[in-house]
This record gives C-alpha cells, sequence and structure tokens, in this order.
C-alpha cells in the first residue's frame, strides 16, 4: 500500500522555466498593471479639477457687493464721466491723427467707455432689468458723443491723413476677439477684489475701445464707408465679448440674482447669448483667414525672390509687389546692376507655379545703376559733411563745400539719362500721369544753403491716399539708389 505522503512528494511539480509558467506570469502582471491605470486615469481627472478650482477659487477674495456697486456707479456717462468720455475722445484724436502711440494709450486709461459694457454682462448675468437698461441706454450716449467728436475733430484738422494707427484698426479678426474676452474676465474679476488692484489700467489698454470709436469718426469725416464699418465692427466686436466674458464670470461667481427665474429660462438666455455671438464672431474668423493667406502669401513671394535674385552676384534687388486681382495676379521685382537674361526669366515665370503662385504673371524691371558705386558716392559724401563740421562757422570755406557738394553730387544725377529714367518709373508706377524730376535750391537764411535733386508727380485720381503714400515712399528709395544721391525728395500735385 503506497503512502499518500510518498504520492504528494512523487508528483512532478511545474517547471517554473516552461514556456507556459512564463506566460501566465505576464498576463497576470499585465492585468494588475492595466487595472492600476484604469484606477489612476477613472480618478485623474476629478483630482485635477479640485486642484485647479482650490488654486483657481475666487470666493475669498471676491466683494461682490463692491463690484455691483462699483459697475452701477460708473455706468452713467453724465457729469463727471461725460466731461472724462469727451477729453478722452480729444486725446486719441489727436494720438491717431499724429500717430503716436504714446497719447492714444493715455485716451485709453482714462475712458469711462468700458462701465457701460460692464454694466451689460453684470445686468444679463443678474438678469437685472433696470440696471440693463441704463447700461444700454448710457452705452448709446457714449457711443454718439465719441463719434461726434472724432468726426467734427477730424474734419477740421489740418492733417487727416489715415496713418498707420487710424488703418491698424480697421481690420479686426478672430484674434481681437480673444483680447477682448481675456480683457473683459479681468475687467470682472480685477474690479469684484476686496482689495484695490493695479489690473484695470491694463484691462484699458489691452481693449482699446476709445481708438476704434475715433477711427470710425475718421471715416464719417471724410466719408469713407470702408474705414468707418471696420472700425465700428472692431469696437462692436470688442464691447460683445467684454460684456460676454463679464456675464460669464458673474455666473461662475455666483453673483445673486434680483430676480428668480427658472433654470429653463436661464438656458434660454445661454442659448440666445450664444447664437448672438456666433452670428457676431462669424467677419472676424473670415477676415483673419484673409489675414493668414496674405502673409503666407508675402512669405512665399520673399522666398521666391531670394531663392532666385537674392543670392545673384553683381545685381541686388530693389523690391517687390504682389497685386492679386480677379483674374491673373501680378509678381514685378525691380532689379539693378547686372541684367539677367530674358530667357532665363522667362524660364521662372514657366515655374512660377512650382512655387504655389496660381495665375501669377512675373514682371522683372532691370536698371544700369551699378549698386556697387553707391558706396563710393556715400563715401565722398561724408568727406564734404566733414569739412562742413569743420568751417561751420566760415562763410566763405561753406560755400566752397557747398560747391564741391554739388559737384559730387553732378556726375551721379547726370549718369542716367532722363528718358531711360522715365520708362523706368512708369513700368514701376503705370497709375503715373506726370513726373518731373529738377533740381531745387532752398536756404534758411541764416547759414545754410542746398541744392537736391526733387521728383515732382501727379498720379491717377484712382489712386488712394495710403497706396499714394506707399508707392512715394518706394520711389524715393528707388531714385536715390538709382542716382546715387543721398537725399531724394518727392512731391506729388492734385
Amino acid at each position: 500500500m503506497t503512502n499518500p505522503s510518498e504520492e504528494k512528494r512523487n508528483t512532478p511539480k511545474a517547471d517554473p522555466a516552461s514556456p507556459a509558467s512564463e506566460a501566465e506570469m505576464v498576463k497576470s502582471q499585465l492585468s494588475r498593471n492595466l487595472g492600476l491605470l484604469w484606477r489612476i486615469l477613472t480618478i485623474l481627472p476629478g483630482f485635477l479639477w479640485k486642484l485647479l478650482m482650490l488654486v483657481a477659487d475666487l470666493t475669498e477674495t471676491t466683494d461682490k457687493n463692491r463690484a455691483i456697486n462699483a459697475i452701477k456707479e460708473g455706468i452713467k456717462i453724465k457729469g463727471y464721466n461725460m466731461w472724462i468720455l469727451g477729453a478722452s475722445a480729444v486725446i486719441a484724436c489727436i494720438g491717431l491723427d499724429q500717430d503716436s502711440v504714446a497719447v492714444i494709450i493715455g485716451a485709453m486709461l482714462i475712458s469711462p467707455l468700458m462701465s457701460p459694457i460692464l454694466g451689460i454682462g453684470l445686468s444679463v448675468g443678474m438678469y437685472d432689468k433696470d440696471t440693463l437698461r441704463d447700461s444700454l441706454k448710457n452705452f448709446l450716449i457714449a457711443i454718439c458723443l465719441s463719434l461726434t467728436i472724432s468726426t467734427i475733430y477730424f474734419w477740421i484738422t489740418p492733417l487727416g491723413e489715415l496713418t498707420p494707427q487710424l488703418a491698424a484698426r480697421t481690420k479686426p479678426n478672430l484674434l481681437d476677439v480673444g483680447v477682448a474676452f481675456f480683457g473683459g474676465v479681468a475687467g470682472i474679476v480685477a474690479g469684484s477684489r476686496k482689495d484695490i488692484t493695479n489690473a484695470i489700467p491694463g484691462v484699458a489698454i489691452a481693449t482699446a475701445l476709445m481708438p476704434p470709436v475715433c477711427t470710425a469718426g475718421f471715416g464719417l469725416a471724410h466719408f469713407n464707408m470702408g474705414v468707418f464699418f471696420g472700425a465700428f465692427y472692431l469696437f462692436f466686436l470688442n464691447a460683445v465679448f467684454i460684456a460676454l466674458s463679464t456675464f460669464l464670470m458673474v455666473r461662475f461667481l455666483d453673483f445673486p440674482l434680483v430676480q428668480r427665474i427658472s433654470s429653463n429660462f436661464l438656458r434660454r438666455i445661454f442659448g440666445v447669448v450664444t447664437v448672438f455671438v456666433l452670428i457676431i464672431v462669424v467677419p472676424s474668423v473670415i477676415l483673419l483667414v484673409q489675414l493668414v493667406k496674405e502673409h503666407s502669401q508675402k512669405r512665399n513671394v520673399e522666398t521666391f525672390v531670394k531663392m532666385n535674385f537674392g543670392a545673384r552676384e553683381g545685381t541686388k534687388v530693389m523690391g517687390w509687389e504682389y497685386q492679386p486681382t480677379d483674374s491673373t495676379n501680378y509678381l514685378r521685382i525691380t532689379l539693378a546692376g547686372d541684367f539677367i537674361p530674358q530667357p532665363e526669366i522667362d524660364t521662372l515665370a514657366a515655374h512660377l507655379s512650382d512655387h504655389n503662385f496660381k495665375n501669377t504673371s512675373l514682371k522683372v524691371v532691370q536698371t544700369k545703376f551699378d549698386p556697387t558705386k553707391l558706396n563710393e558716392y556715400d563715401s565722398e559724401m561724408e568727406q564734404v559733411r566733414q569739412i562742413v563740421e569743420l568751417n561751420n562757422e566760415q562763410d566763405e570755406r561753406q560755400q566752397i563745400v557747398i560747391d564741391s557738394l554739388l559737384k559730387l553730387l553732378g556726375p551721379a544725377r547726370d549718369t542716367v539719362p532722363f528718358a531711360d529714367l522715365k520708362k523706368e518709373i512708369k513700368s514701376l508706377y503705370p497709375e503715373l500721369r506726370k513726373f518731373s524730376l529738377t533740381k531745387m535750391a532752398s536756404t534758411d537764411f541764416q547759414n545754410k544753403d542746398e541744392t537736391h535733386l526733387t521728383a515732382v508727380l501727379k498720379w491717377d485720381k484712382s489712386v488712394k491716399d495710403k497706396a499714394r503714400r506707399e508707392k512715394e515712399k518706394t520711389m524715393r528709395e528707388f531714385l536715390v539708389h538709382r542716382l546715387g544721391v543721398d537725399t531724394m525728395y518727392v512731391m506729388h500735385f492734385d
């Protein structure tokens, strides 16, 4: 009879090194790891949300009554606020007219335009009909007053040109929405703090409400509806998203409701606000897409010009212009120095599609001017300037220096026949109707007499002021390099 203990000892044991045993161990370990990972993933979102709420908690630092009272006190545009609003509008107009960023910032800092907008967001969030009515009324008063002042200013100002600061506020896009929204968030959070904060001035600068209104006034004064609608859309976009962010933060901070409303009605309010915001934001999305396309096209042209013309020895790129049209686009490049054979240019034009140019015609304008000679003229001019500085108090020597300057400039002016120059100018600027080049003498009636080259231009009436200024700037640069002179004056007449 066999002993059971002996049978147990004689039973063969599983080999721990066998393939089946290793597979079971790996499967068991993988199952445990997956279970642990799943528990972490289920716990982590809740943990992170609680951590975020703990860090971003505003309950301890928020004074709701203080915020409500401060916003309501600033809503009304009368008395003190009306005077400040008028002064802010005038200051903004002067800054825009003179293209002064510092002056424009000053107008933003004192403008009370933001208070009625915050009142709109606050009243909708608290369902306060009376405050909403007052906010909308004073908001319209502020708009009308600012538009009236800015229109009168730009109607009587002796300057009245479309400066870069004015032009920058005529094409809003989706990025401006972000500035307005988060500016509104910062405004309501800063305004609801228990202690005084220095964030309000930064919010006023970031949201930039007054400059767009004044730019719209410029459009009205000059009957330029493109400027008016572009600038007013920027202002309206800023106002809507400041009010929206205020509304959302009021609900997030759980401000008290003035009237009891059902959850269904509150959802309807959210729905109406959402639809309205989406409608308002659609044009800004389209404008952003256009802006991205323009920047992409500009980079594409710069890459093409640099790759095919920028690295050529003896040839200098004087400038380029890309003109998109409904049918055929035009890329015009101006070169100075060694001529590029026309067959090579034709080959580049035939392969424009390889560089992401669609329906584009290439035109290369080449001049005979040697760019290396410019350094020689600069050196001679610098020598004359040094002589003038050393003999500034001696009238007779000054006249000698002036004569030397004219002699040095003379060859630079006369090396290019006018017949060649006028052909080049006409090819570069087909909108030009008349071109004159003359030597002009000037004096300050004391110690300084000057003689310099002046180009007198007459443009086609279809050329707008902004386009004319840009073309005159590029022409001045072209003539300076083309004629090898240090100074070139460009004038136009109607």
